[in-house]
């Protein structure tokens, strides 16, 4: 039975306050209308009864009027409020926030404690659009809050004749946007705890004569199984964020608005936006459903390289991870979004990937790092990525070892997930690139490969293998329905999509069908895996390297390749970062992944063959060793990319140098290298000619311009790389065959993104390529005292495997130091709440 009906934000500093008439409705929710006029004094009363010395206030909040009263009030006390679910935040949080007073659902808590220093600008407290498995908080100001509450509701022509259904959870910033945008503009919202395909919501839908409603793809996933029919009469408008919904919903959505008599509107945000950045006009959703839209009013878009960069005044102050923290005030002046974008011809904005380290299934914005923190916690050591499969995000996770079923219980536990959005998959290591990063490309392979959860193939052979994984633990027979496993809202996607595969057409009551009734068989994996041309390259350099070394080619300039591939990966990885989060302490620490590795390896090898120089450990061969070529050379090609990148961790700890980067990120590494070139043309001499190809100085223009080539997000920009390395490499070697290969592997950085291989050789592709490092170090040491009793064939192969061997060694060295610094991170005797450093592995 569904419960019969009987249905501004008041903040300090000008925040958003009720601006409806006193006796229009506000809040609608089962048991009634609270007007506005009501709802300002419930608040009133709320503030009063929490005055006191200003603190941080946590709030359980439900989708009921209880929870937005106390949201409103004890932001209208001056207190600092943290949303949380219904369940509160992690023990982790409230630890390193020490929250004063606490709300549950129905009473306060005040706890006697020490008030946090905080910002006088700071309000609000969100997680990273409802993420999961972290306690970096976002920090938002009163401003904030009004700003985007203010432009979604001029843009959506809010007004005090709108009902909202709410659908989405408050302490979820798309779900708070719609409380606070309505209440700014006077209209009401109609509360209600339950899902979108309870019949119930859409009984008081009715009822209240809801005009909107918003939602994340699996929202409308949901509806199209059974609820549209429900959808009240009343509605003008649906909008949809929250993650990328696939252009044919999008039209599919905006015809049935055309239809029906509303507007279908996709959006653009984040949490550290407040909520939203852009949005698509009703009329273009049909026409360009693959377009986020345009920036919403006060805000603008600029691109750093192929970044997407949002500034408004709704960008956060800035993340906390302590209570420290707390005190700061504005500490970015735009965002960083970490999605990949590209403005159309005809001046929208379009979303081509994401570089940032977070998956979004079902809406629920997951921190990745963290949730690698916390298998790495329980001894699983795993690295966990973001799956698009059939239009739908899911949590991938290669594990190494044997174990994939235990981390995905884990996540699940600790991310709220159903299993059967996690695909976990045993592997004997993770594999990385030559730079020690998770090689991202050869992980999404391994997924692939793997197929479904727990290492099997995600398309199951019948419907009770797909209850089995959905629902762990639970025994699955032939009577058993969806419902009576315990199916709830989220695992309801994941699991018609996988029925879906299996059936074809699903029934709209199919939740209430048993298993005996869905019975069914499942289809073929793809033939060719889609490898990054980074990785391609890198295996090709370091088998060039190795293979004209042992004399089974005259194949050169694979050193030179992996330089220029190295500036390309300089721009993608420690520099984005570094320009994203403030922290130029990563390029530092990218030179270290180079540097350490090889001054250990080589002093060893100083130390046991007395070979080589301490020059050579020491990287400054080139400064103090000899003129002439010989065995202290052969590392060259290491010591100039740690120079290099040393002179770049200090180039960019230059403020001014930092603010270039970023407003100029195609023309400041084109410019650099362009001054390279006059060493490269002989403007400037620096010393021996035939040593420049050798040098960091003779090379650096490779490097910069596999930096500019990365940055190069445009054709015409393409085309001038294109040109300079057209201009510079020929007659530089002196060897027409290696300036013609090199060339041909920068045009490949230039223009390629990836290229289809057969899945039988992306795993060798993989291997090689990630330990392409080790390789380079170790084969000096491998293949001459064989020279002359081994072919050359087998010298290579002898090579490749040394290097992966040492590689794989060096791993796991460092996994442990990592697991070693994070125990004693946790000695419960050291302070450990001011700052959490980073761990030896680099993520």
């Amino acid at each position: 039975m569904c419960p019969t009906p009987a249905a501004s934000l008041a903040a300090p500093h000008g925040a958003i306050t009720p601006l409806g008439d006193p006796s229009s409705p506000a809040l609608i929710d089962a048991s009634g209308t609270l007007s506005h006029g009501e709802l300002a004094d419930a608040v009133a009363e709320t503030a009063e009864a929490l005055a006191a010395p200003r603190t941080l206030a946590v709030v359980k909040a439900a989708r009921d009027r209880a929870s937005v009263t106390a949201y409103l009030g004890a932001m209208a006390a001056g207190h600092v409020v943290l949303l949380t679910d219904p369940d509160g935040p992690s023990d982790e949080v409230t630890d390193r926030f020490v929250p004063g007073l606490s709300f549950d659902g129905a009473t306060w808590e005040h706890r006697d404690l020490a008030a946090p220093d905080l910002h006088p600008d700071l309000a609000l407290l969100l997680s990273t659009s409802g993420t999961t498995g972290s306690p970096k908080l976002v920090r938002l100001s009163h401003d904030n809050l009004r700003s985007n509450a203010e432009a979604i509701a001029q843009y959506l022509g809010i007004t005090a004749a709108d009902r909202a259904l709410a659908t989405l959870p408050l302490h979820y910033c798309y779900g708070l946007s719609v409380l606070n945008s309505h209440l700014v503009a006077g209209a009401a919202v109609v509360l209600t705890d339950n899902s979108v395909v309870d019949p119930c919501t859409w009984k008081l839908a009715g009822r209240a004569g809801v005009t909107s409603f918003a939602g994340v793809p699996h929202t409308f996933s949901l509806l199209e199984r059974g609820s549209l029919d429900r959808l009240p009469h009343t509605l003008r408008l649906v909008t949809q964020a929250g993650g990328r919904l696939p252009a044919p919903d999008v039209r599919r959505w905006a015809a049935m608005g055309e239809e029906r008599g509303f507007d279908f509107i996709v959006m653009y945000g984040q949490t550290e936006a407040t909520a939203r950045m852009a949005w698509l006009r009703p009329e273009l959703a049909s026409s360009r459903p693959d377009a986020i839209g345009e920036p919403i009013p006060g805000g603008s878009f600029r691109l750093d390289g192929d970044e997407l960069v949002y500034s408004g005044p709704n960008v956060m102050l800035g993340y906390a991870a302590s209570r420290h923290d707390l005190s700061l005030g504005r500490t970015i002046d735009e965002l960083h979004t970490g999605d990949l974008a590209r403005r159309a011809p005809d001046g929208l904005w379009e979303i081509t990937g994401r570089r940032s380290r977070f998956a979004k299934p079902f809406g629920l914005r997951v921190d990745l790092e963290r949730l690698e923190q916390t298998l790495t916690d329980d001894g699983i050591t795993a690295c966990c990525m973001a799956l698009e499969r059939d239009g739908a995000e899911l949590l991938g996770c290669l594990v190494q070892g044997d174990h994939p079923e235990h981390a995905t219980t884990l996540l699940a536990a600790h991310t709220g997930l159903p299993p059967g959005a996690i695909r976990s998959v045993g592997t004997d290591a993770i594999p990385r690139t030559s730079s020690g990063k998770v090689d991202s490309v050869r992980v999404e392979e391994l997924l692939d490969d793997a197929g479904g959860p727990a290492g099997e193939d995600s398309r199951r052979d019948s419907v009770s293998e797909i209850f089995e994984v959905a629902f762990p633990g639970a025994a699955v027979g032939a009577g058993d329905t969806f419902v009576d496993l315990g199916g709830d809202s989220l695992s309801y996607v994941e699991v018609s999509m996988e029925l879906e595969t299996a059936l074809g057409r699903l029934p709209a009551d199919w939740h209430l069908l048993t298993v005996e009734e869905l019975e069914a068989a499942a289809g073929p994996p793809r033939r060719l895996a889609r490898v990054e041309i980074g990785g391609v390259l890198r295996t090709l350099g370091i088998l060039m390297v190795v293979g004209r070394h042992v004399e089974l080619t005259v194949l050169g300039g694979g050193a030179h390749v992996l330089m220029a591939l190295s500036g390309h990966n300089f721009s993608r990885f420690p520099l984005t970062a570094s320009l994203r989060d403030g922290r130029f302490g990563r390029i530092f620490s990218a030179m270290l992944r180079v540097a350490v590795p090889t001054a250990l390896w080589l002093a060893a090898v100083v130390i046991v063959t007395g070979g080589y120089s301490w020059a050579n450990v020491g990287f400054l061969n080139a400064v103090f060793g000899p003129d002439s070529w010989g065995d202290t050379w052969r590392y060259w090609y290491l010591e100039a990319l740690v120079q290099i990148l040393a002179v770049m961790a200090l180039v960019f700890c230059i403020p001014a140098m930092r603010r270039a980067a970023s407003r100029f990120p195609f023309a400041l590494p084109l410019g650099l290298s362009i001054a390279a070139l006059t060493v490269r043309f002989g403007i400037i001499e620096y010393g021996h000619e035939y040593r420049q190809v050798n040098l960091a100085t003779g090379v650096a223009w490779l490097f910069l311009l596999g930096w500019a080539a990365h940055r190069a997000g445009t054709v015409p920009r393409r085309l001038l790389v294109t040109a300079i390395v057209a201009v510079a490499l020929p007659g530089w070697f002196g060897e027409p065959m290696r300036e013609v290969t090199v060339a041909v592997a920068m045009l490949a950085i230039i223009w390629l993104r990836e290229v289809p291989v057969p899945r039988q050789l992306a795993p060798t592709i993989g291997t090689i390529g990630g330990a392409s490092m080790w390789i380079y170090l170790t084969h000096w040491q491998v293949y001459p005292p064989l020279e002359g009793s081994v072919a050359p064939l087998g010298l290579l192969l002898l090579s490749i495997l040394t290097g992966v061997l040492a590689q794989k060694v060096w791993d796991r060295l460092v996994a442990y130091s990592a697991r070693l610094a994070r125990r004693i991170r946790r000695d419960p005797t050291a302070d450990t709440s001011s700052k959490r450093p980073d761990s030896i592995a680099g993520r």
